[in-house]
């Protein structure tokens, strides 16, 4: 994002996170919004999943039927969607969402229901960059707009914030377009996410200014699906079929969520049978969760790269990735609140996705005989490669290339076998090798099997491409699905059980085989139909083997009937338990008998082929299950959970695990076994419960800080829980000020509750909250080096056992690096502010990566203060001032002792934030202290590269300020402007606000006049040109804050010329911008 909005965002983020820091600060002004993250482990709040008063229905019956069905439930009808038969229903206040689409999915009338998810788009800020279009050359954008640059008969509808409809590269490239959250308003964008999109896929070209698209000649349908709020599953559905209904050849969806809806899925298959070809970001979740609409098999799904073709860091992967774009610092058109039309720079999937949808726009045009298939496919195979060879789930099948792409043909290989009536026959025990040489491939094999005999397979991948495989009867009928993705959305699939978080799809195989049984068949034919999930191909070869077994070659298994919580079989302590997973489908149940307080150990032996998983299951409730059956889905419908899950492993990987039974007197626990990925092998598993008596680590007994256990830093330190409650405490000692580097192992899935306290036992860093949720274990992740500043002093580690996973080992390292600080004084809160005084200077050093340093400043007298920071190379700094209020009664945040007159924290105003510079860059700033009294700096820094935090130091300067003019003022009017001749090179100051520069210059005619200003990261320059009547001439201002204006032009009179530079907003700053202005005389014939 650009500096303008990095400037708001900061504030907003101060507003929000330094009552965190400092608890009892108060902003002076009130700003409301939302900050974004590329992290991948911030929590998802249940209010940001959906909208809170609203669901979605499709109901069965007439009209009356209906009607008195809404009236009972108390639902408003909102809207009805006529084409795809929705309604949009209002609820009465309070009802809980996620409770009432679980009720009304009871009652026959309802076909479907769910709540009305929201989307966001994603874009992430950046610093503004130098080399503007760097996509474009890589990308080979310029050899292939020697082909084609797009026809004006193709049409691009962009779903997203709306269009700047002024824009000088967007406005005569725009069909009718509309807005879906609100009709009744206009399509303007009110964001500048979708300018920005826009000028991605197609602005104008050739045009003499701004920017070029990637199909700079095709049409743009803006079609506003968000508003400030966001988008619904209502306004992306409508806008998806708007378009489609409309004449969209392409659709980018620059957005998504995590949620998949019955409503976006028909929306996006409305659109496909219409022959639209549509493209979403994947997400900047940083993880392998694909958002929705990109994670579905009709939409180009589009992750993205940096500069130095790696995936970008914000980036979401996954099986679902088709193709990768540069996303990192893209820069487009965009809307600006205070200027209007303008340019600037953004990075997400958000940015990567548009170049995708603008490549298909450009295959269009030069070859409208294809179909949106054929698109994709050519999309695919022409791809740059990059990571792994072929297909791969970070870049999937590589960077989209443009020139490539339109010189690659599709043909279409047709293969004998792709339809059922067209089988292959295959023999049982024979494996058979295919390719999916393009996305809608599908191979189909027939085997014949006999009477209630049982059908095996095994399918071995193609690379990372791992094929899906579906089995049918002679009829047609599907009986079986492996290891394929959902793609009609549940009307509940976005909740878990307690209805908080997204499912995302994680059982899909990469480069794993699957493996499956269906069991006691009728004689006759069977078919195989082997797939590529997501419309995935690959180059390599797949293998699939088929085997027929008889009743008696089948793995005995005494164990059965045992499908259900209520047959569940008795296993005595210690007896080890040889069964099997088959058929597909299957899941074992067992019951055990525990006493209280006791400890278990679960140990399993998998045979190749299975991903086992153990859900250990408490006592179920004395009046039975609402279900017929002990199934998971009946659990959560009566409030019971797994207690524990044991699921540490992989394919064909043992499971080990404890669980301390949460009873108070005897009874049974229950343990459910089954295949995470419905598959089944003909090989036997075995499971053991025994009484477990944890060893005793040579540290214990330090359960408490009392008895925390001395560590030598630099040694390894390996221990275990010797309890689902234990906590282990250390202490370790350091002699000066530095840096401890926390290292964390454990031998299973374990994740810990990790502190680190002072001598007072204030807590200096928390490594980990302890949560197995990946939306929930919040950073920093255990699972890599952690780094925290110390001072001379005794430290604590507290280590507990988060998840009673007591049988999990772990080991940790703590090193220390003296990493040469040159503030020794750890400053990291208010109250250890470090003192500064005007016209004093400090040398810090922001390390490790969410380090403040904090000052403290005693003004004496009212006046302008200067701040200056001078960052070390990469980092950019920023420094926020806060005033201690006289006379206000401070707030009694109930945690002081209020008793002795103790309170927490001071109550602190906003006053001011400096961030002028970029990384790297000088920040300087003056803030006016109104009033005498006590000032708090707190200095914060990001790194240009996330995770690489530059070591070098920062030095600070404050003191009173001044206005001295220098040489180019006293030139705020015409009449006044400053002399100057050919190639000027000058660097004046906008000294106060609303400070306004002027300058004369001769030109001789048939001349070509450059202007440059090149303003520092706080003005927004802008440049006026008038002839010596005072008639303005042009007016340039395309860039933001902080970034380069340039313009060429031609001069054909000689004569005095007037030369105007403000900043857009009227602001001054204490850094001087750089002026350059020359003219060269070309002469009547164009030459010099």
């Amino acid at each position: 994002m650009f500096k303008a909005k990095k400037i708001f965002s900061i504030i907003l983020v101060l507003t929000m996170v330094i009552p965190v820091l400092f608890p009892g600060i108060s902003a002076a002004g009130s700003a409301t919004g939302t900050t974004t993250s590329n992290s991948a482990r911030l929590p998802v709040k249940i209010d940001t999943m959906f909208l809170k008063d609203q669901v979605i229905l499709k109901l069965r019956g007439n009209n009356r039927e209906q009607r008195e069905f809404l009236k009972k439930n108390r639902l408003t009808v909102l809207k009805k969607d006529t084409r795809l038969n929705y309604i949009l229903a209002g609820t009465t206040g309070g009802q809980d969402i996620h409770m009432l689409v679980k009720k009304l999915k009871t009652s026959p009338l309802v076909q479907n229901v769910q709540p009305n998810y929201i989307y966001k788009p994603f874009a992430l800020p950046r610093d503004p960059m130098y080399f503007r279009q760097w996509a474009l050359k890589k990308i080979n954008a310029e050899q292939g707009w020697n082909i084609t640059q797009g026809r004006k008969s193709v049409i691009i509808a962009v779903l997203d914030t709306g269009v700047d409809v002024n824009h000088p590269d967007l406005r005569n490239k725009l069909v009718p377009g509309t807005n879906t959250v609100n009709p009744l308003k206009s399509n303007r964008d009110d964001d500048g996410h979708g300018t920005h999109v826009a000028g991605i896929a197609a602005a104008v070209s050739n045009n003499g200014i701004g920017i070029a698209g990637v199909a700079g000649n095709c049409k743009i349908m803006p079609v506003k699906v968000f508003d400030y709020w966001g988008g619904s599953d209502i306004s992306v559905a409508d806008g998806i079929i708007w378009a489609a209904d409309h004449g969209a050849n392409v659709i980018n969806m620059s957005f998504g969520t995590m949620a998949n809806s019955t409503m976006l899925n028909e929306a996006i298959e409305y659109a496909r049978k219409k022959g639209v070809i549509m493209v979403a970001a994947a997400g900047n979740w940083a993880n392998q969760y694909i958002s929705y609409p990109a994670a579905l098999s009709q939409v180009i799904a589009v992750s993205a790269t940096d500069k130095n073709d790696k995936l970008a860091d914000f980036s979401s992967y996954g099986p679902e990735i088709d193709v990768c774009a540069p996303g990192e610092k893209i820069f487009s058109t965009y809307w600006d609140p205070h200027k209007g039309s303008t340019y600037g720079e953004l990075s997400g999937t958000s940015m990567a996705a548009p170049q995708v949808a603008g490549l298909a726009a450009l295959l269009i045009s030069a070859k409208p005989w294809l179909t949106p298939d054929e698109v994709r496919q050519i999309i695919e195979s022409s791809a740059k490669d990059l990571g792994e060879p072929g297909w791969d789930p970070q870049y999937g099948h590589g960077r989209i290339d443009i020139f490539k792409a339109l010189t690659t043909s599709f043909d279409k290989i047709d293969v004998a076998n792709n339809r059922q009536e067209d089988a292959q026959d295959i023999k049982s025990g024979r494996p058979v090798t295919q390719k999916l040489d393009y996305g809608a491939d599908e191979d189909w094999y027939r085997i014949s099997v006999p009477d209630r005999a049982s059908l095996q397979f095994e399918l071995q991948p193609a690379g990372k491409v791992t094929p899906a495989i579906e089995i049918y009867s002679e009829q047609g009928e599907m009986l079986n699905a492996f290891n394929s993705m959902e793609e009609a959305g549940d009307a509940d699939a976005g909740f878990d059980a307690w209805g908080l978080f997204p499912k995302p799809d994680s059982n899909v195989k990469v480069g794993e085989a699957v493996y499956g049984i269906i069991g006691d068949l009728p004689a006759g034919d069977y078919f195989f139909r082997v797939f590529g999930n997501h419309n995935r191909w690959s180059q390599e070869l797949y293998t699939l083997t088929a085997q027929i077994l008889e009743k008696n070659e089948l793995v005995p298994d005494m164990w059965e009937r045992n499908d259900t919580l209520e047959d569940a079989k008795k296993v005595e302590l210690g007896r080890k338990v040889s069964a099997a997973i088959n058929p597909c489908g299957d899941e074992d149940w067992y019951k055990v008998y525990v006493m209280p307080g006791n400890i278990y150990k679960i140990d399993t032996e998998v045979p190749a082929g299975l991903d086992l998983a153990v859900e250990v299951i408490g006592e179920p409730p004395a009046d039975g299950f609402a279900g017929d059956k002990g199934t998971e889905e009946d659990l959560w419908d009566n409030g019971q959970h797994a207690d524990q899950i044991i699921d540490a492993g992989g394919q064909g990987k043992n499971e080990t695990g404890t669980f301390k039974p949460y009873i108070e007197q005897a009874g049974y626990y229950y343990l459910r076994v089954y295949d995470k990925t419905n598959g089944a092998v003909n090989s036997p598993y075995t499971l053991q419960v025994t009484e477990y008596n944890p060893p005793k680590d040579r540290y214990e007994p330090n359960e408490s800080e009392k008895d925390a256990r001395p560590i030598e830093l630099g040694s390894q330190v390996e221990a275990n829980f010797s309890g689902a409650e234990d906590r282990d405490w250390y202490q370790f000692e350091v002699s000066k000020t530095g840096i401890v580097i926390f290292d964390w192992q454990a031998v299973t899935t374990l994740i810990p509750d990790i502190t680190i306290y002072d001598e007072k036992m204030e807590p200096v860093s928390f490594l980990s909250y302890g949560s197995p949720d990946p939306f929930v274990s919040v950073p920093p992740d255990p699972a890599e080096s952690q780094r925290f500043k110390v001072a001379p002093g005794k430290y604590y580690v507290s280590i507990a056992n988060y998840m009673g996973d007591i049988t999990g080992d772990y080991k940790f390292t703590l090193t220390f690096d003296s990493f040469n600080f040159v503030d020794a004084e750890i400053n990291d809160t208010y109250e250890k502010s470090v003192p500064i005084g005007l016209g004093e200077t400090k040398t810090g050093t922001l390390y490790p990566m969410n380090d403040i340093d904090y000052y403290v400043l005693d003004i004496y007298q009212k006046g302008p203060v200067l701040i200056k920071i001078i960052p070390p190379q990469g980092l950019d700094t920023m420094v926020a001032v806060f005033r201690e209020p006289e006379g206000r009664e401070r707030e009694d945040t109930g945690n002081d002792k209020a008793d002795e007159g103790k309170y927490d924290y001071p109550d602190l105003d906003y006053v001011a934030q400096i961030n002028s510079g970029g990384s790297g860059s000088v920040d300087a700033g003056v803030f006016m202290a109104s009033k005498p009294g006590r000032y708090y700096l707190a200095v914060n820094g990001w790194a240009e590269f996330p995770g690489k935090v530059p070591k070098g130091t920062y030095t600070l300067l404050v003191r009173s300020f001044k206005a001295v003019p220098d040489y180019w003022e006293n030139n705020n009017t015409m009449q006044t402007a400053k002399p100057l001749g050919n190639n000027a090179v000058f660097s004046p100051t906008f000294m106060g606000t609303e400070d306004v520069d002027w300058f004369k210059i001769f030109i001789p005619a048939s001349s070509q006049l450059t202007l440059k200003l090149e303003p520092p990261n706080d003005i927004d320059g802008v440049i006026e040109l008038y002839d010596s009547a005072g008639r303005l001439i042009t007016r340039v201002d395309q860039a933001l804050v902080g970034e380069e204006e340039l313009f060429t032009l031609p001069i054909k009179k000689s004569g005095i010329y007037f030369l105007k530079v403000y900043d857009y907003l009227g602001n001054a700053s204490v850094l001087p911008y750089k002026m350059t202005v020359k003219y060269i005389v070309v002469g009547k014939k164009g030459k010099k």
